[in-house]
């Protein structure tokens, strides 16, 4: 369930009425409208595990299919899909809400995109998968890649952290990426370079 941050109601619930609003049918309906935006503007928090199902759901894998396989394989599936993991989609949501405060935004299109965006596959493609039509596939890539993209300006920050440490960080990190991807030896001549390098 949805809940607004600060709050103890579900996001869809009318407080006058405590009934959904007209846009959502069904508590369990699979599309994006219960992780739409509301009239209020206010941040929607979305659990990892709401946004792992939520996002399966999006790409074919039905609720108990995702609920016998184990978290690892789930989340290899979420990744595999979308490029990061559900608290990235969760916190990326979020910062979108917060900064685009004036428009209405679905996190199924949301999904759309990161999923385009990651696999970079024909519309007619995704139209299978998404069981939407072309046009719609089109249009909504375009527009929540700009907004996905009108992130960028944040940055992130390693606060607490020396200069040195982040260098220290970011060298082990590319060690590492090289010991998988590059044979022996030459693994060994890159490191040596980089070591002096720095």
């Amino acid at each position: 369930m949805v809940f607004q941050v600060g709050k103890t109601q579900p996001l869809w619930a009318n407080t006058a009425t405590n009934t959904a609003p007209s846009h959502v049918i069904d508590e369990n309906e699979t599309v994006g409208n219960l992780f739409e935006q509301e009239e209020t503007n206010t941040a929607v928090k979305i659990s990892d595990d709401e946004m792992l199902s939520f996002g399966l759901r999006c790409v074919g894998f039905k609720e108990n299919r995702h609920q016998r396989a184990n978290c690892h394989l789930n989340l290899e599936r979420f990744r595999s899909n979308y490029g990061v993991g559900p608290p990235a989609v969760s916190a990326m949501w979020i910062d979108l809400i917060n900064q685009l405060s004036d428009m209405t935004l679905d996190l199924k299109y949301c999904l759309l995109a990161l999923n385009w965006l990651k696999l970079y596959v024909s519309e007619h493609v995704l139209s299978g998968w998404w069981d939407l039509c072309g046009d719609i596939i089109r249009d909504k890539v375009k527009s929540y890649s700009r907004l996905i993209q009108s992130l960028k300006p944040d940055k992130i920050k390693f606060e607490g952290w020396g200069s040195d440490e982040i260098q220290s960080f970011l060298l082990m990190e590319l060690i590492f990426e090289l010991k998988s991807s590059v044979s022996t030896q030459a693994q060994s001549d890159m490191i040596t370079k980089l070591i002096v390098a720095v």
